[in-house]
């Protein structure tokens, strides 16, 4: 099952620019955003054949996506009207490496023609006379900044997600999952996952832990594949490009993600200090620098056990 709550970056609020987006036995939704989409959303449909051009009836990105999606999967020799689906988690992950790099090589120009614009606002007096108040509002508005692309897709039998952001320091948008025998109701109103052996019979995947057993939820790791097999079985795989990082122990800032509202926080009460006490005086709504020292030194004295493998230090 996928389930979607939109809060939209491109295109207004209507029923067709809703997620999932469906296509035959394929089903797409993407949490994050297309960096400066206006500037190579033309470059986007040029891309696809008629048939995928014309699967895009709303005006998000995310929908582009989909369609570069399903252009990616045909021309690797997949027929994506296919009604059986059935293709193959190595198939899917192909086409979503494929479609993820085309959209990293488009940010890329985007963010080129960002640069080149603001140059020439501030240096070519001729070239913004040429502007309308509007046009030069828009291009100092306009920032170089990375794509992320949190994809997730099924072929009715396997299921991949993606945790990808376009960038080597910074960290994509918050993604976990949790896998067991059982998700069972504890009492009422709260939930964890049960695990009486090592085969999975559920397994979940969430922008954000959705229960408050925080050792039922594991991290994906940023600029990763997680793949959902159809015996359950769960596969992590990275995707090496030229932002892939080789340290383990390399922590991303996470200060875009979280200014974009794609990183969650900790409530207030939750945070026990070195003392024992709650911690009442810390703003929930209020993200914790990576980067300031002051931050740095209160998150020594906030004793919160991180989810496995994930050094979620940010989420203050």
């Amino acid at each position: 099952m996928f389930a979607h709550v939109r809060a939209s970056t491109y295109g207004v609020l209507s029923e067709t620019n809703c997620h999932p987006f469906n296509y035959h036995s394929l089903t797409f939704m993407h949490n994050g955003g297309v960096s400066n989409f206006k500037k190579i959303r033309r470059r986007f449909l040029n891309e696809l054949s008629d048939e995928y051009f014309n699967v895009v009836q709303g005006s998000t990105d995310s929908e582009c996506c989909f369609a570069l999606f399903l252009h990616v999967l045909n021309s690797l020799g997949y027929d994506p009207s296919k009604p059986s689906g059935k293709f193959g988690s190595k198939v899917l992950r192909r086409a979503m490496n494929e479609t993820v790099a085309r959209i990293k090589y488009w940010t890329k120009e985007a963010n080129k023609l960002v640069a080149e614009e603001k140059y020439k606002l501030k240096n070519d007096v001729s070239y913004r006379k040429k502007l309308s108040i509007f046009k030069i509002k828009e291009i100092q508005e306009s920032k170089e900044e990375p794509s992320m692309l949190n994809f997730a897709v099924t072929d009715g039998e396997s299921v991949l997600v993606s945790r990808y952001i376009t960038s080597k320091v910074d960290e994509a948008p918050s993604l976990y999952f949790s896998c067991g025998s059982e998700f069972v109701e504890r009492k009422n109103g709260e939930f964890n996952m049960n695990r009486v052996d090592k085969k999975n019979k559920v397994v979940m995947v969430s922008s954000e832990p959705i229960t408050f057993e925080r050792n039922d939820w594991t991290a994906i790791a940023t600029n990763s594949l997680l793949t959902i097999q159809k015996d359950q079985t769960v596969l992590l795989h990275p995707i090496i490009d030229e932002y892939y990082q080789k340290d383990p122990l390399f922590i991303r800032d996470s200060g875009f993600s979280t200014r974009k509202g794609q990183m969650g926080f900790v409530p207030k009460d939750d945070l026990i200090t070195d003392n024992g006490n709650t911690n009442n005086s810390i703003n929930k709504d209020q993200p914790i620098s990576s980067t300031n020292k002051d931050d740095k030194q209160l998150k020594k004295k906030i004793l919160i056990p991180p989810l496995e493998r994930e050094g979620r230090d940010h989420l203050f």
